[in-house]
């Protein structure tokens, strides 16, 4: 039996008065299950302005699984305070996404990282942090 094969098997049965019965065969495939982690993925950003609300445009990359990433959980931290998840993305394949930070205090400091996961629940490292510090004064 090995896994990630199709494995047949054949079995008689043979009751108190020694009649044997006819052979029941039955193939079935063996899996092994994904234990291997997406690749750590890379986060880069810009700030910017549309209409007057303050915008971080954040940009992951490095999207890649042996099997396939499900989703991408992106993390911020608002001056200072806790992480906590501000989105997840599905990225359908691809191996880069965007994502906009939209209507922002432009005052307020964010920093944000990413990670991978895949159709298993295996994790991958967190990606690098990105982090704008925000202008106090509001006169950017």
């Amino acid at each position: 039996v090995a896994a990630g094969t199709l494995n047949t098997f054949r079995t008689t049965f043979t009751d108190n008065s020694g009649n044997v019965s006819s052979p029941l065969t039955e193939t079935i495939s063996i899996s092994t299950p994904d234990t291997t982690p997406p690749e750590e993925p890379t986060l880069t950003g810009s700030e910017g302005y549309n209409g007057g609300s303050f915008h971080i445009d954040l940009y992951v990359g490095n999207i890649y699984d042996n099997i396939g990433v499900d989703y991408i959980t992106i993390m911020r931290s608002v001056n200072g305070g806790t992480y906590s998840v501000l989105d997840t993305d599905n990225p359908n394949g691809d191996t880069s996404i965007e994502y906009r930070d939209a209507s922002l205090d432009d005052t307020n400091n964010y920093r944000y990282y990413v990670f991978a996961t895949d159709a298993d629940g295996n994790q991958s490292t967190d990606s690098n942090i990105y982090e704008y510090i925000g202008d106090p004064d509001g006169d950017l």
